[in-house]
Protein backbone atom coordinates (compact mmCIF):
# COMPACT_ATOMS: atom_id res chain seq x y z
CA UNK A 1 0.00 0.00 0.00
CA UNK A 2 1.34 3.38 -0.97
CA UNK A 3 0.70 6.56 0.96
CA UNK A 4 1.61 10.16 0.19
CA UNK A 5 3.47 12.15 2.76
CA UNK A 6 4.06 15.85 2.73
CA UNK A 7 6.96 17.78 4.07
CA UNK A 8 7.37 21.47 4.74
CA UNK A 9 10.70 23.04 3.88
CA UNK A 10 11.95 26.53 3.16
CA UNK A 11 11.70 27.41 -0.52
CA UNK A 12 15.45 27.91 -0.84
CA UNK A 13 15.94 24.27 0.26
CA UNK A 14 14.03 22.88 -2.73
CA UNK A 15 17.10 22.46 -4.99
CA UNK A 16 18.96 20.47 -2.32
CA UNK A 17 15.90 18.40 -1.47
CA UNK A 18 15.29 17.49 -5.11
CA UNK A 19 18.97 16.57 -5.49
CA UNK A 20 18.61 14.19 -2.53
CA UNK A 21 15.50 12.65 -4.08
CA UNK A 22 17.22 12.22 -7.45
CA UNK A 23 20.31 10.73 -5.80
CA UNK A 24 18.17 8.15 -4.01
CA UNK A 25 16.38 7.27 -7.26
CA UNK A 26 19.72 7.00 -9.08
CA UNK A 27 21.15 4.67 -6.43
CA UNK A 28 18.11 2.43 -6.53
CA UNK A 29 18.29 2.32 -10.32
CA UNK A 30 22.03 1.70 -10.39
CA UNK A 31 22.14 -1.02 -7.73
CA UNK A 32 18.66 -2.54 -7.47
CA UNK A 33 17.47 -2.91 -11.03
CA UNK A 34 20.56 -4.58 -12.53
CA UNK A 35 20.32 -7.34 -9.91
CA UNK A 36 16.63 -7.85 -10.66
CA UNK A 37 17.35 -7.96 -14.38
CA UNK A 38 20.02 -10.60 -13.74
CA UNK A 39 17.42 -12.68 -11.88
CA UNK A 40 15.03 -12.39 -14.83
CA UNK A 41 17.78 -13.53 -17.17
CA UNK A 42 18.75 -16.45 -14.91
CA UNK A 43 15.13 -17.65 -14.69
CA UNK A 44 14.70 -17.35 -18.46
CA UNK A 45 17.81 -19.48 -19.09
CA UNK A 46 16.69 -22.33 -16.87
CA UNK A 47 15.82 -25.65 -18.44
CA UNK A 48 13.53 -26.49 -15.51
CA UNK A 49 9.95 -25.51 -16.28
CA UNK A 50 9.09 -24.22 -12.80
CA UNK A 51 12.11 -21.93 -12.65
CA UNK A 52 11.72 -20.86 -16.28
CA UNK A 53 8.14 -19.71 -15.66
CA UNK A 54 9.23 -17.73 -12.61
CA UNK A 55 10.44 -15.31 -15.28
CA UNK A 56 6.84 -14.13 -15.57
CA UNK A 57 6.66 -13.02 -11.93
CA UNK A 58 10.17 -11.58 -12.05
CA UNK A 59 9.29 -9.46 -15.08
CA UNK A 60 6.09 -8.29 -13.38
CA UNK A 61 8.04 -7.20 -10.29
CA UNK A 62 10.62 -5.46 -12.45
CA UNK A 63 7.91 -3.55 -14.32
CA UNK A 64 6.32 -2.50 -11.04
CA UNK A 65 9.68 -1.20 -9.88
CA UNK A 66 10.02 0.78 -13.10
CA UNK A 67 6.55 2.25 -12.56
CA UNK A 68 7.58 3.28 -9.03
CA UNK A 69 10.66 5.02 -10.41
CA UNK A 70 8.46 6.82 -12.91
CA UNK A 71 6.18 8.01 -10.10
CA UNK A 72 9.14 9.25 -8.07
CA UNK A 73 10.57 11.10 -11.06
CA UNK A 74 7.14 12.63 -11.72
CA UNK A 75 7.06 13.90 -8.14
CA UNK A 76 10.48 15.51 -8.52
CA UNK A 77 9.44 17.03 -11.83
CA UNK A 78 6.26 18.47 -10.29
CA UNK A 79 8.25 19.97 -7.43
CA UNK A 80 10.70 21.57 -9.85
CA UNK A 81 7.94 22.93 -12.09
CA UNK A 82 6.27 24.54 -9.08
CA UNK A 83 9.59 25.92 -7.89
CA UNK A 84 10.37 27.36 -11.31
CA UNK A 85 6.97 29.05 -11.45
CA UNK A 86 7.57 30.50 -7.98
CA UNK A 87 11.03 31.91 -8.66
CA UNK A 88 10.71 32.79 -12.34
CA UNK A 89 7.47 34.64 -13.03
CA UNK A 90 5.99 33.93 -16.45
CA UNK A 91 6.82 36.48 -19.16
CA UNK A 92 4.36 39.27 -19.79
CA UNK A 93 1.98 38.30 -22.58
CA UNK A 94 2.50 40.33 -25.70
CA UNK A 95 -0.51 41.69 -27.49
CA UNK A 96 -1.11 39.73 -30.64
CA UNK A 97 -4.05 39.21 -32.90
CA UNK A 98 -3.44 35.45 -32.68
CA UNK A 99 -4.07 33.12 -29.74
CA UNK A 100 -1.11 32.92 -27.27
CA UNK A 101 -0.55 29.21 -27.97
CA UNK A 102 0.67 30.04 -31.47
CA UNK A 103 4.40 29.77 -31.97
CA UNK A 104 6.36 32.18 -34.15
CA UNK A 105 6.49 29.49 -36.83
CA UNK A 106 2.71 29.05 -36.71
CA UNK A 107 2.21 32.79 -37.03
CA UNK A 108 4.69 33.02 -39.93
CA UNK A 109 2.98 30.13 -41.73
CA UNK A 110 -0.40 31.76 -41.18
CA UNK A 111 0.78 35.13 -42.50
CA UNK A 112 2.32 33.48 -45.57
CA UNK A 113 -0.91 31.65 -46.28
CA UNK A 114 -2.97 34.80 -45.85
CA UNK A 115 -0.68 36.80 -48.17
CA UNK A 116 -1.04 34.15 -50.84
CA UNK A 117 -4.80 34.22 -50.50
CA UNK A 118 -4.83 38.00 -50.84
CA UNK A 119 -2.67 37.83 -53.94
CA UNK A 120 0.08 39.77 -52.20
CA UNK A 121 2.49 36.91 -52.70
CA UNK A 122 2.14 36.91 -56.48
CA UNK A 123 5.12 38.03 -58.48
CA UNK A 124 4.49 40.34 -61.40
CA UNK A 125 6.41 39.95 -64.61
CA UNK A 126 8.37 42.82 -66.15
CA UNK A 127 5.47 43.96 -68.25
CA UNK A 128 3.40 44.66 -65.20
Amino acid sequence: MKVKISKTIDMNQIPNETRKMLDQIKNNLAYGLPEKMNQITMHSLSSRGEEFFQTIDAIDGFRQDLASFDELLQEVQNILVGYKEAVLPPPEPQESEHPPEWSNDDEAQYEKLMSQMDGAGEVEDEEG
